[in-house]
């Protein structure tokens, strides 16, 4: 034994190993079999790990667990938990944890690595609160954990008030209270409820006790969102005190209460926050969370030239120049003349002009952005044409552009200088197996991992893609690659780089050898793919209006005894078809539009790839017109396969709890930023899976699945009473006599007990244009005259929900009265009141109604600066206009959206007091929802 005291071993290490080293040839502790302690993390409370397919729920389990950090990663974790409450102190830690209290109870003082992976882990909208001592090391240790963690963790009991009797502060502590108040490291914590007063001490700073220390009672919440450390700042009161907490000052009984009442006395916003997206003048903004960069502002003049003008390889060339150049500010433009909407529509919708560059003025255009990029990287296409995304691949991560020998001769006649910074045409590699497995090793570790793009660099089985959204890869750095999915060596090798991604924070671009193998592998990851193989000028429409004008929501229809019908419109995942084909039969048919609820399914995406595509479509739509998403949320996902097709397995894709978790969480967020608020799954989703959308997609009203062959195990659900999963009737409708045959069919077998709902997919493709919806609308009118409508799918879900007794909007009731702003179901118009004092919105719900959850967005969430979101508001409600209860308080709020889910309660009325409406005294508010059912 070198010594009896492991933490004098540790000490010693530095010293010791080169020694041993020298005498014994070994360098490390390990080798002698002296091996670390492995970090852990001791928690207790509800709590479910999932790692793969492997599930540990430990609520089944009421002693503490203690967990290494080795068992983390990888998993995710998941609680029912109204909060996490981290405690400092072990005694009371494991007396809190007999108790049970309910909440998520975390062992830590400065938290280690296990710790803050734990943590980490847990879900962004859990509220988290310390308990510990309130000496300055126990606020240091607070400190600590909001800086590691990044979370608004704010104190629990940690009051004190001055005390003569208490101990003198050591020589340590003032240093460390000296840092506390000096960094001002502390001060996003909630202002404090009250203050206790303070009297000069006659021996400094001093060690204090509990104000109800002695006391038989103790108000549940007279501690509660205080922050004690606002007051180290008051230099005109140095004789603050110290309360230490621990069980023997501080009853079991007071404790409980306290935390009972913390987790009680206001509901958690559920809201999930996301980060904010502006208009730029230059470069690119991409934070965590956002799929696809920020572009700056276009400019006025785009230089454009016509890919008809290239050669396929130029095109690659061109295309790279285009994402270089573009990520400092939108310059360069690529038309189509054969663009089904025209090669300039969108570039006109955008407001930008063009000038246009010849064939034989095409090295003038790269000359013009020549110094942007630092040189060229060769690759030879003869050789294989996999070396084009090879190159691809490799020239952003040299801020180069890919060309081949010959291009590369031509651009050095034309007088331009580019460097040659690295030579692919040296390699002898030939198959995609060499070539990408070459990739995965060499280029791929430096390759951005938000991003990658599957694009076919040859014409064998139809032609090739050269151009088509390769600008945002050469814009961003993500790998290009072409593996055909149809091959099961090629599938395992796509499989590797998908792995390499994280589900909620990345998205593949391009597409597949075939539909159902390319989206199931990548659903296997929780990685939704934006088709994009004939998308084009990415770089160009990222950078138009970020602001999303969401339209208005109607008022949905009253309930009746009758069959309700949802059409949705097939293909919106595919923003080249909302590029493309899209807008022509938007136009085409604007005379039809508006005479017939039509459900039309879009890319949420579009917000970030091309917001003035979405913006179009919103700012030229009906009030018949809804829009959803396209399967199955933010990227197209296939989570399970019913239809047979070569190479795609049927069954379930996604298994792994942590990525439909990942997934599910990406949707929400864009289903916040486009206002879409149904999802169209294609073509099944688990109970698990359907869990996660209900946990996570706080936005979601519903969402439909499909099967091809009516396999029985494709059903419908509602999970936890909220969000209903519809069975479409037929998926992909094609003809006009297969949907009036199964509606026909289903109306006459309805009882009348009860309304029916029933909902269809059309192949947007197929014979079901508007013209043909609104037949078959009047074809049923005559043959079930009265028994029909034909419905928004946000009006259906809702209308579901009512009927079924389950909470639904009431704010799209026609029932409901209040200020028409805060109804309209759209942030882009506000409500404000500016008068003196407090300032109400009032509802009149037009009958009792039971609530259970409000949602109110506030200033920011309309695009303004969330300076001036309302602080602080209270809701009431009342059955008669006259006595008003409180139903739930939300203060110190900072996010945009206020999501509250209240304890059920009957009123006719429900009322906003604001407070504290932000910073300019002003009240804002773009939209509100109350939620409820009948009695």
């Amino acid at each position: 034994m070198i010594c009896g005291d492991s933490k004098r071993l540790q000490s010693l290490e530095g010293r010791l190993l080169p020694l041993l080293s020298e005498i014994t040839g070994h360098a490390s502790f390990e080798d002698f079999g002296i091996l670390p302690k492995p970090r852990s993390v001791t928690f207790q409370g509800p709590l479910l790990l999932a790692r793969g397919e492997a599930l540990l729920d430990f609520s089944a389990f009421p002693a503490p667990h203690t967990l290494s950090a080795a068992n983390l990663p990888g998993a995710s974790l998941h609680t029912s938990a109204p909060l996490c409450l981290t405690v400092e102190n072990e005694d009371v830690f494991l007396e809190l944890a007999k108790r049970n209290p309910g909440v998520l109870l975390v062992l830590t003082s400065f938290p280690g690595s296990a710790t803050l992976q734990f943590l980490s882990l847990l879900p962004a909208a859990l509220p988290f609160h310390h308990f510990g001592d309130t000496d300055p090391a126990g606020f240091d240790i607070l400190r600590d954990l909001r800086a590691k963690t990044g979370r608004e963790v704010r104190p629990f009991l940690m009051d004190f008030r001055p005390s003569e009797s208490a101990p003198l502060l050591s020589p340590e502590e003032l240093l460390i209270l000296e840092r506390l108040t000096g960094a001002n490291e502390l001060q996003r914590a909630p202002s404090p409820a009250r203050r206790h007063p303070a009297r000069k001490p006659e021996r400094g700073l001093r060690t204090g006790v509990h104000p109800c220390r002695g006391s038989d009672r103790c108000p549940p919440h007279s501690h509660l969102r205080i922050d004690p450390l606002t007051r180290l700042h008051e230099r005109s009161a140095p004789s603050t005190s110290f309360h230490l907490p621990t069980m023997i000052d501080l009853s079991k009984s007071i404790l409980l209460l306290a935390l009972a009442g913390l987790s009680s006395a206001e509901p958690a916003n559920r809201y999930l926050a996301y980060p904010q997206v502006s208009n730029r003048s230059e470069g690119l903004a991409w934070p965590k969370g956002q799929a696809i960069p920020t572009f700056a502002t276009p400019a006025p003049v785009q230089d454009t030239i016509m890919i008809q003008d290239l050669s396929k390889d130029e095109q690659i060339t061109f295309s790279a120049l285009q994402g270089r150049v573009n990520r400092k500010q939108p310059r360069l433009f690529l038309a189509n003349r054969r663009s089904e909407e025209g090669p300039f529509t969108w570039l006109e919708t955008a407001g930008l002009d063009r000038k246009m560059f010849a064939p034989q003025t095409k090295h003038d255009l790269l000359a013009k952005y020549a110094a942007e990029i630092d040189g060229v990287v060769l690759y030879n296409p003869d050789l294989s044409p996999h070396y084009r995304n090879l190159a691809g691949t490799l020239a952003p991560q040299l801020n180069a552009i890919p060309v081949t020998p010959a291009i590369y001769e031509e651009i050095k006649k034309a007088g331009i200088d580019l460097k040659v910074l690295e030579d692919l045409t040296k390699l002898t590699l030939t198959t995609p197996l060499e070539i990408y497995g070459h990739m995965l090793e060499h280029y791929w570790p430096k390759s951005e991992k938000r991003i990658i793009l599957s694009s076919k660099p040859h014409d064998e089985r139809g032609g090739g893609d050269y151009h088509h959204t390769r600008d945002i890869a050469a814009a961003t750095g993500a790998a290009v690659v072409w593996l055909d999915t149809r091959v099961p060596e090629e599938r395992d090798l796509l499989r590797r780089f998908f792995a390499g991604m994280k589900a909620g924070d990345a998205i593949a671009l391009g597409w597949y050898a075939t539909e159902r193998t390319g989206i199931t592998t990548a659903s296997e990851f929780g990685i939704g793919t934006m088709p994009s193989d004939h998308f084009m000028n990415a770089s160009v429409l990222a950078g138009t209006d970020h602001k999303i004008k969401i339209p208005a929501v109607p008022k949905k229809p009253a309930l009746q005894n009758k069959v309700y019908v949802a059409i949705f419109i097939s293909d919106g995942d595919n923003i080249q078809y909302n590029q493309h084909a899209m807008r022509r039969n938007w136009d085409r048919i604007s005379g039809d539009r508006g005479k017939v609820p039509l459900n039309w399914t879009i890319a949420p995406g579009l917000v970030d790839i091309a917001p003035v595509i979405m913006n179009y479509y919103y700012g030229s739509a009906t009030p018949q017109d809804c829009f959803v998403t396209g399967p199955s949320g933010m990227g197209y996902l296939m989570p399970t396969n019913t239809l047979i097709e070569p190479g795609a397995p049927l069954g379930e894709s996604l298994k792994d709890p942590a990525m439909m978790d990942g997934y599910t969480r990406m949707t929400e967020t864009y289903l916040q930023r486009s206002g879409l608020r149904v999802v169209t799954i294609w073509d099944d989703a688990s109970s698990p899976l359907r869990a996660a959308y209900e946990r996570n997609c706080r936005n979601l009203y519903g969402a439909t699945v499909q099967n091809f062959k009516d396999q029985p195990s494709v059903a419908g659900s509602v999970e936890n009473d909220r969000v209903p999963f519809d069975k479409l009737q037929i998926p992909y409708t094609g003809s006009y006599e297969h949907i009036v045959g199964s509606l026909s069919r289903n109306i006459r077998h309805w009882d009348g007990a009860a309304p029916l709902f029933l909902s269809y997919q059309v192949d947007v493709w197929g014979q079901m244009r508007a013209n043909r919806v609104i037949e078959l609308r009047d074809q049923m009118e005559r043959e079930f005259p009265g028994k029909v409508e034909f419905v928004r799918a946000d009006h259906y879900f809702n209308l579901h929900n009512e009927a079924k007794g389950l909470a639904h909007n009431l704010s799209m009731s026609p029932d409901t009265k209040g200020p028409e702003e805060l109804l309209d179901g759209t942030a882009a118009t506000l409500w404000t009141a500016d008068s003196p004092g407090e300032q109400t919105a009032q509802f009149d719900l037009g009958m009792n109604r039971q609530l259970k959850r409000v949602v109110i967005r506030h200033a920011g969430d309309s695009g303004m600066d969330p300076s001036l979101n309302t602080r602080s508001l209270v809701l009431e409600s009342s059955t008669d206009g006259q006595e008003w209860k409180q139903l739930a308080a939300h203060e110190d709020n900072r996010d945009n959206v206020s999501d509250l889910d209240l304890e059920p309660k009957d009123a006719k009325h429900l009322r906003i007091r604001i407070s504290n409406p932000g910073s300019d005294s002003i009240a804002r508010i773009a939209d509100v929802e109350i939620f409820g059912s009948k009695p």
